[in-house]
């Protein structure tokens, strides 16, 4: 057992007798012993208990662990507001590599930052996802987000309606040979043998403004092998719709 003296406060006697009866009722509850009070003015009043010595050591770890994770939220908070902000200089460039939910949060953190109202998130998704690919890869992702405020702030907010998500679109395409896995996966399900599909190249047009569906237009070309077992070349197209990303108007 170890002794433990706990500080009683008050102007006046009175005063540091009712807090002493606040300290003691908190610290039986812990299983500390009351020995004694010593009045002895404002600051030096003392209560004085006897506790195990396990306890004592029970309560810093206790401290310790509250102080770790108070400080763990502060370090989380400190890093979640500002990680979007990080990639705001980044170019387009280095954008069109960037995850899908990567480029949504920086949109709805830069809606937040604007005070736009968060219904507006998916539109400078939108804005973004396009602007990336399609303005010089030099310039930057705060430079982009910036030409969709402009539009924002325009009479009814037409332009913004306008914009399609072409980093949506762009996600599977591959960056080793340019080639479409949704298309690819549809044309190995009609070949004779879809084991010997080879991708030879593949050609992508974005068509949105004036098309009755905004899409993407694909068009691969690849080899395989024919009924007989001999080496063909083919090509056929297919509509990417701009905003379900479903395959349509599939052609040779």
């Amino acid at each position: 057992m170890i002794k433990k003296n706990i500080q009683v406060s008050g102007f006046t006697q009175a005063q540091r007798l009712k807090d002493l009866e606040k300290i003691k009722t908190k610290y039986l509850k812990k299983d500390y012993k009351f020995i004694e009070y010593i009045d002895d003015g404002i600051t030096k009043s003392i209560a004085i208990f006897e506790v195990d010595e396990k306890i004592i050591k029970k309560e810093k770890n206790k401290k310790i662990t509250i102080a770790v994770v108070s400080l763990l939220i502060i370090v989380f908070f400190i890093f979640s507001t500002t990680k979007e902000t990080n990639f705001l200089e980044k170019t387009n460039k280095e954008a069109q590599s960037l995850s899908l939910q990567r480029l949504e949060n920086i949109s709805k953190d830069y809606v937040q930052s604007k005070q736009i109202s968060e219904s507006y998130g998916k539109s400078f998704y939108n804005c973004l996802g396009q602007l990336i690919w399609e303005k010089d890869e030099k310039l930057t992702i705060n430079k982009m987000l910036d030409w969709c405020y402009i539009d924002y702030e325009k009479a009814d907010n037409h332009q913004m309606k306008q914009y399609y998500n072409t980093a949506k679109l762009m996600k599977d395409i591959s960056p080793w040979d340019g080639s479409y896995k949704p298309f690819e996966d549809y044309i190995k399900t009609i070949m004779t043998n879809s084991n010997s599909y080879e991708h030879e190249n593949t050609k992508i047009n974005f068509v949105y403004y004036g098309a009755d569906r905004p899409h993407m237009q694909v068009r691969t070309t690849f080899k395989g092998t024919n009924a007989l077992g001999c080496v063909v070349s083919n090509s056929m197209s297919v509509k990417v719709d701009a905003i379900t990303n479903k395959l349509y108007d599939i052609s040779n």
